[in-house]
């Protein structure tokens, strides 16, 4: 309603019911009011969802011009290499990336790891 300048409670008075019932019919996918009432829809139509589609699109793409280049490559060439799933920021990375240790310690550890002996950390 503030795209027309009025609230709900002025509804009777500016536009009336009729009015209210055109404006609601005719709600963008933009509006909440939309999304709640499409809520099978409503993932597509915000940016990012749109944003998750399109990478879907990148993805999809990547594997059938692979496929393509994979069905006529030459024999006793080497196959061309898969496609890596399109990186968003969304997406989990594949759990290659370099980490140390193997989880967190417990605080009092930490603690008598950084302040160095647990009895210098009471009295300091």
């Amino acid at each position: 309603m503030c795209r027309l300048g009025i609230r709900l409670a002025d509804v009777p008075m500016t536009i009336g019911w009729s009015g209210l019932k055109v404006f609601y019919r005719h709600l963008d996918s933009a509006s909440a009011t939309w999304r709640a009432q499409h809520p099978k829809y409503a993932p597509y139509s915000t940016p990012f969802g749109i944003a998750q589609m399109l990478a879907d699109v990148i993805d999809i793409e990547q594997w059938v011009c692979y496929g393509i280049a994979a069905a006529h490559h030459a024999k006793g060439t080497r196959m061309p290499r898969k496609p890596k799933p399109y990186e968003a920021p969304w997406r989990k990375g594949d759990h290659r990336d370099r980490h140390v240790g193997s989880g967190a310690i417990p605080r009092s550890e930490f603690l008598d790891w950084y302040y160095g002996d647990g009895d210098q950390r009471k009295t300091g």
